[in-house]
């Protein structure tokens, strides 16, 4: 059983790397500057960007949740742990290691931030939840009543409870289902939201369901993985709003994974690359930034207003793969990425999320 990883007094910095002043992304490499842009009609105007996490703070970055005062807690699935920064970037603190102890994972996999400020762990290898208060300090860990094939997110709600998008087995409704409520004692309540579509029902275990993410007045976003479509829940499960971007992606999740039987055995490989929808994130105020990643590699994002009409899309910077979290009130957004070969993440601070249409 590896020892807890202990808080730090003085919070790390990490050094990171500064562009001032931009409406892009200065590439920072030694040989050449290269200037990346957002799209000059995107509404969004960058004010800086940091880099954070390229002197090898980070194994992997696999998951992120904004907390309501700013910082951003990341998901470290490569050294198992969870690495919690400050608002400016700097580490405050790690916890995590392999093992059964408190505050310690099998497979920390993904996280989110209550109201409160505590910090909600989902790990897949037990199919459990570890809570952590805002400063490190371990508080508890319970089961999920039933398992998933496929854990796509994990919202902690507000007054308590949770909501997990992906896949499971476990009933009727749950099957068919991309969404799971659960109260605070964590037991079931209710299950909604469409999955993608399939022909091979169990291409869905390795594909997932989507993405749900805090929305407004306590509802949940849910971004269903191919089509690209964006749904407005709230938690007893009424639909309250469809976004139906006029963007056709290409590919299926058939085409992405492949299951074949031989001998009495499953045999699972990847198929072709598609194009697949991104993690949608809260502006406030209604706004929805999502995007898509097409089989190339390239990334667009999407900005939503609050009736779900399309503002205006952009290309971004090769170096910019997920969004992991807004902090709405400073106006800026986490993305999680990569920067010479290291994975880092991305401080992006913008002029305001408001007023996109002016």
């Amino acid at each position: 059983m590896n020892a807890p990883v202990s808080p730090m007094r003085n919070k790390q910095h990490m050094r990171p790397l500064m562009v001032s002043g931009l409406v892009g992304l200065c590439a920072l490499t030694p040989a050449a500057a290269q200037t990346q842009t957002l799209d000059t009609s995107f509404p969004l105007r960058v004010r800086s960007i940091s880099i954070h996490g390229a002197d090898g703070v980070f194994g992997g970055i696999l998951a992120g949740s904004v907390g309501p005062e700013g910082a951003l807690y990341i998901v470290d699935h490569v050294n198992t742990e969870i690495v919690a920064l400050s608002p400016d970037g700097s580490v405050a603190w790690k916890r995590g290691g392999q093992g059964r102890g408190p505050g310690e994972f099998g497979l920390p996999y993904r996280i989110s931030v209550d109201e409160n400020n505590v910090v909600h762990v989902f790990d897949r290898a037990s199919s459990e939840i570890s809570r952590f208060a805002h400063e490190g300090a371990f508080i508890d860990r319970r089961r999920v009543p039933f398992m998933f094939s496929q854990v796509d997110a994990l919202v902690a709600l507000d007054g308590g409870g949770y909501a997990i998008s992906g896949v499971t087995e476990f009933g009727d409704d749950a099957s068919d289902s991309g969404v799971h409520v659960f109260d605070a004692s964590l037991e079931p309540v209710r299950s909604f939201g469409p999955l993608p579509h399939a022909t091979n029902r169990m291409v869905l275990n390795y594909w997932g369901a989507g993405v749900a993410t805090p929305y407004v007045n306590g509802t949940i976003l849910y971004s269903r993985r191919i089509p690209y479509e964006l749904y407005v829940y709230d938690v007893l499960g009424a639909l309250h709003r469809t976004i139906h971007p006029p963007f056709e992606l290409e590919g299926t999740p058939d085409d992405a994974i492949l299951i074949e039987e031989a001998a009495g055995r499953l045999e699972v490989a990847m198929g072709q690359a598609v194009d697949v929808p991104l993690s949608p994130v809260s502006l406030g105020e209604g706004l929805v930034l999502a995007g898509r990643r097409f089989a190339d590699g390239q990334r667009m994002w999407d900005l939503f207003d609050a009736a779900g009409d399309l503002v205006a899309s952009t290309s971004v910077p090769a170096e910019w793969k997920t969004l992991l979290g807004a902090d709405v009130a400073h106006h800026i957004l986490w993305v999680r990425g990569e920067h010479q070969l290291e994975p880092v993440v991305f401080r992006i601070e913008f002029e305001s999320f408001r007023n996109v249409n002016e």
